[in-house]
């Protein structure tokens, strides 16, 4: 089906979640009217496109709609910046790409281009299978490095890179040299809420459930002694990362570790981070279009290796909890102060 028509069938939908027991140190929300009332800000959060080149065929064993992974992220674009009240800007944490190809970054910028707010990228590791020294995510990006910080309204967002070079799939390459220069960043900005911004997750979580990986990923090189300088830094609120295809959340040392699910496996949907001076109020919101849903969802159900096929799209889509909560700031961001952002354009 081609893409126009797909766009015509879409129908814009919004489906109502639940709302169950919170994670630790979460607490209920507000009413839906009052969202982004006298908020200071809102990011939204995608992850894991994985476009490809060529005419793809579907990957059912990782559950990838490759087939239209591109008009998916259209998608994405239209609910975005149709969402009220209007978004500030858009973290993708990476694997934006399936091969990290020039052509593929350009096709994944042609449709980013569209979003009518600041797009802050996170380098994947597949953003870097075919780059020189992640040549080609950094030509997308506009910029000559791969970690960098920036601040919006008091808020303070670090974004690292774990992805070595050249790239080889068991060492995760959080280093000394990029946890040394986290915890002076975070020294240096010790009275600001800080966000981590990241492509892999910092736990692992057997995220995949019903593929027993556990003894085949062992845990990252570097992360246990990274959340150490986290949890010892004292103002970080949250760590954010795609990776692990799933939409999860958990609390380790008054941390908030925040899983966001690809945009292309599962049910696809949107991370809202609504900022207020002294909380965020996470939301969810599936994608409007219902096709690329359905599509999506059955791909899950088809899965080749999964054990219990019914399972599988709700572990992927995460429980009521995971999907709705409120982080509370222990140091108040600084209302008014607004920081231009970087844009990659």
């Amino acid at each position: 089906m081609s893409f126009l028509l797909r766009t015509l069938v879409i129908i814009p939908l919004v489906l109502a979640v639940g709302w169950a027991e919170l994670p630790a140190g979460g607490a209920a929300r507000g009413n839906a009217a009052d969202m982004g009332a006298n908020s200071e800000f809102i990011f939204a959060t995608i992850a894991d496109s994985h476009i490809c080149k060529g005419n793809a065929t579907d990957d059912y064993r990782y559950m990838k709609a490759f087939s239209f992974a591109q008009e998916i992220l259209a998608n994405y674009v239209y609910d975005i910046n149709a969402h009220r009240p209007e978004v500030d800007f858009v973290v993708h944490l990476g694997d934006i790409t399936d091969f990290g190809s020039a052509g593929e970054f350009g096709k994944a910028k042609r449709i980013l281009d569209e979003l009518k707010c600041p797009l802050y990228p996170v380098v994947g590791n597949h953003d870097n299978f075919e780059s020189d020294n992640k040549r080609n995510w950094k030509q997308f990006a506009g910029l000559e490095v791969t970690n960098y910080t920036f601040d919006y309204r008091g808020l303070h967002f670090v974004v690292i890179d774990c992805t070595p070079n050249p790239y080889w799939p068991d060492n995760v390459n959080c280093d000394c040299d990029l946890r040394d220069w986290v915890a002076a960043d975070l020294e240096a900005n010790s009275a600001k809420p800080s966000v981590i911004l990241s492509h892999y997750n910092m736990w692992e979580r057997g995220w995949n459930a019903e593929f027993d990986t556990s003894e085949h990923y062992a845990e990252y090189r570097g992360m246990p002694e990274l959340r150490e300088i986290l949890e010892e830094a004292g103002n970080v609120t949250a760590v954010i990362n795609g990776h692990v295809h799933a939409n999860r959340v958990e609390v380790h040392g008054g941390i908030y570790y925040i899983d966001v699910g690809a945009t292309l496996v599962g049910r696809p949907s949107i991370r809202y981070f609504t900022v207020y001076p002294d909380r965020i109020e996470v939301d969810y919101e599936y994608l409007s279009g219902e096709l690329f849903v359905e599509n999506v969802e059955d791909l899950c159900s088809r899965c080749a290796n999964c054990f219990d096929r019914e399972k599988v799209c709700d572990f992927i889509d995460g429980t009521d909890s995971d999907k709705r909560f409120t982080i509370f700031l222990e140091a108040p961001i600084e209302s008014g102060k607004r920081f231009v952002p970087w844009h990659f354009r």
